[in-house]
């Protein structure tokens, strides 16, 4: 399963994001706004963290990815 698959195509809602960080899905979830909508995330998977960026053109998609593994 792709990370964005579990995402809506469209910004998450705090109360999505909370949803999201229970999931078994993955080792981690933050973002850096908990105010309100959220269109930047943090997502730790398999000793790799990822960072997914939503814009109307693109979606939901990767920006970035870093071992999180020693």
């Amino acid at each position: 399963m792709a990370i964005q698959d579990a995402l809506p195509d469209r910004p998450l809602t705090f109360d999505e994001f909370q949803k999201i960080q229970q999931m078994d899905s993955f080792d981690g979830v933050q973002t850096v706004d908990k105010s309100g909508d959220t269109d930047v995330l943090f997502i730790q998977r398999d000793g790799t963290e990822y960072t997914l960026h939503y814009t109307d053109d693109e979606g939901w998609h990767i920006c970035d990815t870093a071992s999180t593994s020693s």
